[in-house]
């Protein structure tokens, strides 16, 4: 199974968005967290997602209709009568 930023966030005992910001390198976070969340990312192997692989989902998004979904019939609404 993959490790995702849930993972690691709940590992760390962080949120998600304070391990977007470790993953990015963005400002506003304390040397302890950033340190807890690097930790927590080592020790659950995650694996940051690289732009190609992001390209290879969306163009298979985008490439293969069958891989959609539709909604259901029965969360179609039916026009109302008056």
């Amino acid at each position: 199974m993959k490790v995702g930023i849930t993972d690691v966030a709940a590992h760390a005992q962080v949120s998600e968005a304070t391990v977007s910001r470790v993953i990015n390198r963005r400002q506003g976070v304390s040397r302890k967290t950033r340190e807890a969340v690097e930790r927590a990312m080592a020790e659950l192997g995650y694996e940051r997602q690289t732009q190609g692989q992001l390209v290879a989902v969306v163009t298979e998004f985008v490439s293969n209709p069958s891989s959609r979904t539709s909604p259901s019939a029965s969360s179609r609404r039916s026009p109302r009568t008056v």
